[in-house]
């Protein structure tokens, strides 16, 4: 999975690219200035939205079960496998 290097050279990466979770991982959700966190189980489908976030481009925006939801670009990386078809 290179996307991480791609997505630090390159700033308009293609979004919409599922993945699989092949180990559980913590995703933050955000209603209005409050923050909580979401565990995502093993083999969980994700979707991401957007590749950096305004705030800390570390973090990507992903859609879980029609929420929108934040995570570490790095814990994708290691935790889940492109889906492809």
């Amino acid at each position: 999975m290179d996307f991480i290097r791609q997505r630090l050279g390159e700033r308009s990466m293609p979004t919409g690219r599922a993945y699989r979770l092949k180990t559980a991982a913590l995703a933050i959700e955000r209603t209005g200035s409050r923050r909580s966190t979401v565990n995502l189980s093993k083999n969980e489908i994700l979707y991401v939205s957007s590749w950096s976030l305004p705030d800390d481009p570390r973090m990507i925006s992903i859609r879980w079960k029609d929420r929108q939801l934040a995570m570490f670009a790095s814990d994708l990386q290691r935790r889940g496998e492109e889906i492809t078809n």
